[in-house]
Protein backbone atom coordinates (compact mmCIF):
# COMPACT_ATOMS: atom_id res chain seq x y z
CA UNK A 1 0.00 0.00 0.00
CA UNK A 2 2.69 2.89 0.89
CA UNK A 3 5.81 1.62 -1.32
CA UNK A 4 8.72 -0.41 -0.60
CA UNK A 5 12.21 -0.04 -0.33
CA UNK A 6 13.99 3.36 0.61
CA UNK A 7 11.48 6.71 0.75
CA UNK A 8 11.79 8.40 -3.21
CA UNK A 9 10.29 11.86 -2.67
CA UNK A 10 11.82 13.93 0.69
CA UNK A 11 11.19 17.61 1.62
CA UNK A 12 13.10 19.03 4.40
CA UNK A 13 10.83 21.71 6.27
CA UNK A 14 12.18 24.60 8.01
CA UNK A 15 11.00 23.57 11.21
CA UNK A 16 13.65 20.55 10.70
CA UNK A 17 11.44 17.89 10.10
CA UNK A 18 12.14 15.55 7.04
CA UNK A 19 8.75 14.06 4.98
CA UNK A 20 9.28 11.11 3.09
CA UNK A 21 6.81 9.37 0.57
CA UNK A 22 7.06 6.22 -2.26
CA UNK A 23 6.88 6.42 -5.82
CA UNK A 24 5.23 3.15 -5.78
CA UNK A 25 1.96 1.20 -3.95
CA UNK A 26 -1.04 1.83 -4.26
CA UNK A 27 -1.46 5.20 -2.17
CA UNK A 28 0.90 6.53 -5.00
CA UNK A 29 -0.83 5.16 -7.40
CA UNK A 30 -3.84 6.74 -6.45
CA UNK A 31 -1.95 10.10 -6.40
CA UNK A 32 -0.72 10.15 -9.78
CA UNK A 33 -3.93 8.98 -11.09
CA UNK A 34 -6.09 11.87 -9.48
CA UNK A 35 -3.53 14.81 -9.44
CA UNK A 36 -1.50 13.95 -12.93
CA UNK A 37 1.73 14.37 -10.69
CA UNK A 38 2.81 12.55 -7.47
CA UNK A 39 5.88 14.44 -6.81
CA UNK A 40 4.17 17.62 -7.54
CA UNK A 41 1.73 16.73 -4.99
CA UNK A 42 3.81 15.85 -2.69
CA UNK A 43 5.62 19.06 -2.57
CA UNK A 44 3.16 21.09 -2.64
CA UNK A 45 0.72 19.29 -0.18
CA UNK A 46 4.00 19.07 2.49
CA UNK A 47 4.30 22.91 2.17
CA UNK A 48 0.77 23.69 2.24
CA UNK A 49 0.00 21.36 5.30
CA UNK A 50 2.86 22.65 7.20
CA UNK A 51 2.23 26.61 6.46
CA UNK A 52 0.88 26.92 10.46
CA UNK A 53 3.88 24.79 12.00
CA UNK A 54 6.78 26.99 9.88
CA UNK A 55 4.96 30.33 11.02
CA UNK A 56 5.45 29.38 14.78
CA UNK A 57 8.86 28.10 14.14
CA UNK A 58 10.25 31.12 12.44
CA UNK A 59 7.73 33.21 14.55
CA UNK A 60 6.17 34.66 11.50
CA UNK A 61 2.68 35.81 11.07
CA UNK A 62 1.05 32.88 9.00
CA UNK A 63 0.00 35.88 6.06
CA UNK A 64 4.01 36.41 5.28
CA UNK A 65 4.64 32.78 5.44
CA UNK A 66 1.53 32.03 2.94
CA UNK A 67 2.77 34.77 0.95
CA UNK A 68 6.64 33.51 0.51
CA UNK A 69 5.32 30.24 -0.06
CA UNK A 70 2.41 31.09 -3.50
CA UNK A 71 4.26 29.42 -5.70
CA UNK A 72 3.32 26.01 -3.77
CA UNK A 73 -0.27 27.26 -2.90
CA UNK A 74 -1.10 27.89 -6.04
CA UNK A 75 0.25 24.69 -7.38
CA UNK A 76 -1.41 22.60 -4.63
CA UNK A 77 -5.05 24.22 -6.09
CA UNK A 78 -4.10 23.58 -9.68
CA UNK A 79 -3.23 19.62 -8.56
CA UNK A 80 -6.96 19.40 -6.80
CA UNK A 81 -8.95 21.28 -9.18
CA UNK A 82 -7.28 18.21 -11.64
CA UNK A 83 -7.60 16.08 -8.70
CA UNK A 84 -11.50 17.24 -8.88
CA UNK A 85 -11.98 16.99 -12.07
CA UNK A 86 -10.47 12.96 -12.46
CA UNK A 87 -12.81 12.18 -9.24
CA UNK A 88 -15.86 13.19 -11.10
CA UNK A 89 -14.36 11.16 -14.10
CA UNK A 90 -13.73 8.06 -12.45
CA UNK A 91 -17.09 8.37 -10.58
CA UNK A 92 -19.33 8.97 -13.64
CA UNK A 93 -17.58 6.33 -16.26
CA UNK A 94 -18.72 2.82 -14.83
CA UNK A 95 -16.16 0.14 -15.30
CA UNK A 96 -17.04 -3.11 -16.95
CA UNK A 97 -18.21 -5.89 -14.49
CA UNK A 98 -15.19 -7.33 -12.57
CA UNK A 99 -12.70 -4.78 -13.48
CA UNK A 100 -10.99 -1.97 -11.62
CA UNK A 101 -10.81 1.61 -13.17
CA UNK A 102 -7.15 2.13 -14.90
Amino acid sequence: MFGTGPTELSLALPTGYVVRAHTDGCLAAAQQRLYGDQSGWFRASVVVNNLRPEAAHTRRGLAEVRDRHRTEIARWEKLRAHALAEATTVLNSPSPKGSSPA
